[in-house]
């Protein structure tokens, strides 16, 4: 039996099947490459949900579920909101973030966001729209971004992204 080849980077492509199970997820289907190029898949959960991920973030075990047992272990804590059951999961907190820095003249941030005209889209003042459109954080390390710095915070507009890529993505600001 052949090997693999190397992917671009030269480490071994990361390969699955459909059928495949990992923690909570089985594979359908391929279904494409993120933007940063990574293969992702289409998985239906254990709780009959079906989520999209990248196949390293399943197999190094970044992505466990659909979301549904970070939302358990939030009932668990007692941290779960009425409503969507989400308050203090990463997503939360982005879209909390977001908010305040557009429109808490209070925070120190909102000189740079609110204070500029950036505003967030009137979908997203309800976190339900804002989770429903942009999904779970890819993995740990990454953080909401706004593809054009000086549009607002919509759908089109936004993006789960790395600490190197909001840094590529970066407005450059002039000595005064």
């Amino acid at each position: 039996m052949r090997k693999p080849r190397g992917g671009p980077n030269g480490r071994p492509p990361l390969l699955i099947e459909a059928g495949q199970k990992f923690v909570r997820l089985t594979a359908i289907k391929r279904i494409g490459s993120s933007p940063s190029g990574n293969i992702q898949w289409l998985f239906r959960c254990k709780c009959g949900n079906e989520t999209v991920a990248t196949v390293s973030d399943v197999k190094r075990g970044f992505k466990k579920s659909c979301g549904c047992m970070l939302r358990e272990r939030a009932i668990e804590m007692g941290r779960a909101s009425a409503t969507h059951k989400m308050f203090g999961s990463p997503e939360y907190t982005a879209w909390a973030d977001m908010w305040q820095r557009c429109t808490n003249p209070d925070k120190a941030s909102y000189k740079y966001y609110g204070a500029r005209g950036i505003k967030v889209c009137i979908r997203w003042r309800k976190f339900e729209n804002f989770f429903a459109d942009m999904g779970f954080r890819p993995a740990k390390g990454f953080s909401l971004d706004r593809r054009n710095n000086d549009g607002g915070y919509k759908p089109s507009n936004c993006q789960w992204a790395t600490r190197s890529q909001q840094n590529k993505n970066k407005r450059r600001r002039h000595a005064a």
